[in-house]
C-alpha cells in the first residue's frame, strides 16, 4: 500500500474538473409529485456525481487490491439548476493523511455557482473489506436463527 499513497500523496494541491449535463430523469428532484414538475437537478444526484469524480480521481493512482469508500460527505446546495443544463465540478485534493483523501470543492451550472462541498475518501484494503463484510452478514444471519 506504501506506493499507493505515496502516488496518492502526490495529488496534494491538484485541482481536477468534470462535466455532465442532467438529461437523465434520474437525476431530477422527485421526493414528492409537487417537486418532480420543476424539473431542476436533486442535491443526492449531484452529490452523487461529486463522490463518482473523486473515486475516479483515486482510481487510477491505486493497485488493484485496494479501493476508495467514503467517510465523510457535506454539500452546501446553493442554487438550482435546471433540466438540460451543463454542470461543471472543480474538486481539489486539499490533504492526504495516512489513507484518508480530502477533497473540497465548488459545481457551477451555465449561470452561476450551485454548490460547494467537502469529500473524504479512505483507502482500504478490498480484501479486508470484503472480510468485515461478510463477517457482519454472518452476524446478522446468526441473529435471525
Amino acid at each position: 500500500m506504501n506506493t499507493s499513497l505515496e502516488k496518492i500523496s502526490s495529488l496534494k494541491g491538484k485541482e481536477f474538473n468534470y462535466s455532465f449535463k442532467v438529461r437523465d430523469d434520474a437525476y431530477i428532484w422527485s421526493e414528492d409529485s409537487d417537486v418532480i414538475d420543476f424539473y431542476i437537478l436533486s442535491p443526492v444526484s449531484l452529490l452523487e456525481e461529486i463522490q463518482k469524480c473523486c473515486y475516479d480521481i483515486l482510481r487510477g493512482y491505486l493497485d488493484n487490491s485496494f479501493v476508495s469508500v467514503v467517510s465523510y460527505s457535506k454539500i452546501e446546495h446553493i442554487s438550482f439548476t435546471p433540466y438540460s443544463f451543463k454542470v461543471f465540478i472543480k474538486i481539489k485534493v486539499t490533504e492526504v493523511i495516512e489513507n484518508r483523501v480530502y477533497f473540497s470543492g465548488e459545481v457551477y451550472d451555465e449561470i452561476e455557482k450551485v454548490a460547494q462541498f467537502e469529500v473524504v475518501r479512505n483507502i482500504v484494503s478490498k480484501k479486508i473489506l470484503k472480510k468485515n463484510i461478510n463477517e457482519k452478514i454472518n452476524c446478522t444471519n446468526l441473529s435471525e436463527i
